[in-house]
């Protein structure tokens, strides 16, 4: 073998473990970057749910008053508008809730519990990839965040 050769083995060699070194930061300064933001986004979570929390209980006694008093819109100038509204929603359909509707419609068990496995076999699925950080909680147990 020529020096050449061995010369051009070489640097390709060290370019290659630099390339790797490299990948390596990158990856690791990512990391670093993708915790410290999942951190940020943990400590906002959990000042949005003490605030929401503190919303929530004054909404209660919010619309006791307003119906109490039957106010339906108070003007808040260049806040906009508080309103009050009453509106009716149907809940979601469970499982439990299909078969007893399906063996009320039918008028046999057997039917509705094959037409529910039909429907409940072939719903479509989703797949969602995301990435979960487990952090260690006090006493030892773990907590995961999505």
């Amino acid at each position: 073998m020529s020096s050449t050769t061995t010369t051009t083995k070489s640097t390709a060699a060290a370019a290659a473990a630099a390339d790797s070194a490299d990948n390596n930061e990158t990856i690791k300064r990512q990391i670093r970057d993708w915790i410290a933001v999942d951190n940020d986004i943990r400590r906002l979570k959990k000042d949005l749910r003490q605030r929401t929390q503190d919303r929530d209980r004054m909404t209660t006694g919010l619309i006791e008053n307003m119906k109490k008093r039957s106010i339906d819109i108070v003007n808040l100038g260049s806040d906009g508008q508080l309103r009050y509204e009453k509106r009716t929603t149907k809940k979601p359909v469970t499982q439990k809730m299909l078969l007893n509707l399906l063996a009320t419609y039918f008028d046999d068990v057997k039917e509705a519990e094959k037409v529910n496995s039909f429907i409940l076999d072939h719903r479509e699925e989703v797949v969602r990839e995301t990435l979960v950080r487990k952090v260690a909680a006090i006493g030892g147990a773990t907590s995961a965040d999505a």
